[in-house]
């Protein structure tokens, strides 16, 4: 176990390594003496940090004008045990675990001052490069400070072929380039104003990331005027570090999306160039949420935008109760149905379109006749339209993963296939 310099509490983390398909668990690791706040994982290189914690009580009582960060290194090596390369300091916090990155041999961190819960807008960005100096220590061998100007915070940031992306200014549209051909000078290069605000940089050859984000608009007039969302996907181009440039934009009106605080909730399909991703609609009307599937070659271009269907649909799996109290039926949705399944230890429902929630005993008690109390009840409503929080791709099908279904699609017209029934939490709770 190794104890950093940089003391941040006196939580442990470990890194463990073992074999895979041998058949005996042998793992191998080391420790440190340090919390992990935020994680990166490179091929062969590991970095985390460490934030001293305070109580949030104290939060804003007292200030934290010097706030800083350690960060720790572990390298890992083939068939060898985890390797602790050292730890240092940086000023601020991190923005996430796409702040860091490698470059060359060492590690390129961006921070923002002040403080995580409390990012100071008018200080402005920071990259620091840290190198392993051999003792224990990671040693700034480089910087590139005030990026932002006092433009405001980073809301995103990613490490992209010798490039940094920072989006940073008003709504984050103001997209900042660095250079690190050479790691030992990086430097501040172009910028590029974007359309809308960037939640994600998906990084792409050629010195290029796909973005994606959203944006807002009125529509309407007087009593009807409303605000309308639009997810955005934005090719960027920065082979030019000096010269960024816009190859193309697509977006989609009355939408929004989960990838800016999910990054998971996004896949790019290499093969083919093609982005996926699920869509939430924002008219709140009833209609199918969908997904998006864009190709990125010279530019953005819709491919299709399919529906995600509900599963389909099947007999109730225990008899309808007919509520005739007019008391009851004032608890009870409009749509809902009652259903009386025999076994009364039964705890859970599931009915492919509903929602089920057993009914309390006292309720139970209260407007059922004591013979036929030994059952469970269950109050079922019509779920929600399934929402898309993946869209996966598996032996060359797409699959739309929704808190209801597992649906197959055909990959060419990207028509549903086939759909299986299968509810999981999605990012509004669990069906």
């Amino acid at each position: 176990m190794h104890v950093p310099d940089t003391f941040s509490g006196v939580a442990m983390t470990s890194m463990v390594t073992f074999p895979l398909g041998t058949g005996r668990f042998e793992p191998a690791g080391t420790s440190i003496l340090a919390p992990a706040t935020t994680l990166y994982a490179g091929l062969d290189k590991v970095a985390i940090s460490s934030e001293v914690w305070v109580d949030p009580i104290d939060r804003d009582r007292l200030k934290f004008d010097d706030w800083r960060t350690a960060i720790h290194e572990f390298s890992f090596e083939a068939d060898d045990a985890p390797t602790y390369a050292g730890s240092g300091i940086v000023d601020g916090s991190t923005v996430g675990q796409f702040a860091y990155g490698e470059v060359g041999g060492s590690l390129g961190v961006v921070t923002s001052k002040g403080t995580p819960w409390d990012q100071d807008l008018d200080r402005g960005i920071d990259l620091t490069i840290l190198t392993p100096d051999g003792k224990g220590g990671l040693a700034q061998t480089a910087t590139v400070g005030d990026l932002a100007k006092g433009g405001g915070g980073a809301s995103a940031v990613r490490f992209v072929e010798d490039r940094v992306l920072i989006s940073t200014g008003l709504f984050g549209r103001e997209v900042l380039v660095l250079d690190l051909t050479d790691p030992a000078k990086p430097r501040q290069a172009g910028r590029v104003t974007l359309s809308g605000a960037p939640g994600y940089f998906h990084p792409l050859p050629d010195h290029r990331a796909l973005v994606i984000g959203s944006r807002t608009d009125q529509v309407g007039t007087g009593k009807d005027k409303q605000s309308r969302s639009w997810v955005q996907a934005q090719l960027l181009d920065v082979s030019k570090a000096d010269a960024p440039r816009v190859l193309g934009v697509w977006e989609r009106p009355w939408t929004s999306d989960q990838v800016g605080a999910d990054h998971h909730a996004f896949t790019y399909w290499p093969g083919r160039n093609l982005a996926l991703w699920g869509l939430q609609n924002t008219r709140f009307d009833g209609q199918p949420n969908e997904a998006a599937v864009v190709e990125v070659k010279g530019g953005v271009k819709e491919v299709a935008v399919p529906v995600a269907s509900k599963p389909n649909a099947v007999p109730s799996p225990c008899p309808t109760v007919d509520v005739t109290d007019a008391e009851a039926q004032q608890l009870l949705p409009d749509d809902a149905l009652v259903l009386r399944c025999g076994d009364q230890s039964q705890k859970e429902l599931e009915w492919p379109r509903y929602q089920c929630y057993r009914i309390d005993n006292g309720t139970i008690a209260r407007f059922v006749p004591e013979d036929q109390r030994a059952a469970s009840y269950f109050e079922c409503s019509p779920a929600p339209q399934p929402t898309v929080s993946r869209v996966l791709v598996v032996d060359g099908k797409p699959i739309l993963l929704t808190d209801q279904t597992l649906e197959v699609l055909d990959p060419d017209t990207f028509q549903s296939r086939s759909i299986t029934y299968h509810p999981s939490s999605g990012p509004y709770g669990a069906y």
